[in-house]
């Protein structure tokens, strides 16, 4: 069976046996299979009877390296789509591979994949040969629309309390009628509240439920008639 293995976790591993042989034990339970699936460290046996009788053995020892902890918290986690690069340094542990769109050597161009969530992967491979990765978002903001009181439309705005434990009051006030949507969003884009209003109108108060959503940043995306307002928002425990 050749020599003990030393594996990395949570690694898919067959053990093959010489074929030829009429059956085969893989650690007292018989079969005719000549690979053995490896499900946990440990001692695996085996016995395999030849066409003239003969039993053969051997035993393997099967262990696993200690599994690298690999983290990824990128920061800033809101970038602005006229930045044309934004370098990563937040994955531990150092000299790893940054993955994504709009990635390339380490660095993020924003105005490449334009507003909305994107997924940053980075991958670690540690001195045992042994690949583990970790996930974090980063959102890229429409930055026109990120100076609210010089937008065309808005008397007002306010989102309180900010930074919140979930419940959330939203008051907008227009110069004119209009339609409302409200869309919260996290760092990868997902939606995690959606709201339209049933009217046209020029004040709205909306009480936004976001109750269970993780802790961490959020933005907030205001839509009218005439335009699109973006606010961010923490949620805390």
């Amino acid at each position: 069976m050749g020599e003990d293995q030393e594996l990395c976790a949570d690694t898919d591993y067959s053990l093959m046996a010489p074929a030829g042989y009429l059956t085969y034990a893989w650690n007292g339970v018989q079969t005719d299979a000549n690979v053995f699936d490896i499900e946990a460290a440990g001692e695996v046996s085996i016995l395999a009877e030849a066409a003239d009788g003969c039993i053969v053995q051997d035993t393997v020892l099967v262990s696993f390296f200690e599994e690298t902890e690999v983290t990824l918290n990128i920061s800033p986690e809101f970038v602005c789509d006229t930045l044309e690069a934004v370098v990563f340094d937040g994955g531990f542990p150092v000299g790893g591979d940054f993955t994504g769109e709009g990635v390339s050597n380490g660095t993020f161009n924003p105005s490449l994949v334009g507003a909305g969530g994107q997924v940053i992967t980075y991958t670690f491979t540690d001195a045992n040969g042994c690949v583990n990765e970790a996930n974090d978002g980063i959102y890229v903001d429409e930055c026109s629309t990120a100076n609210l009181s010089e937008l065309v439309g808005l008397n007002s705005i306010s989102m309180y309390p900010n930074p919140s434990q979930g419940a959330v009051k939203l008051s907008v006030l227009l110069e004119q009628s209009s339609t409302l949507r409200v869309s919260v969003m996290d760092l990868t884009g997902r939606v995690i509240y959606d709201y339209n209003a049933p009217n046209e109108n020029t004040a709205f108060e909306v009480d936004m439920d976001l109750n269970g959503a993780p802790s961490g940043m959020y933005m907030v995306h205001i839509q009218t008639d005439n335009n699109n307002y973006s606010e961010r928002l923490i949620l805390r425990d």
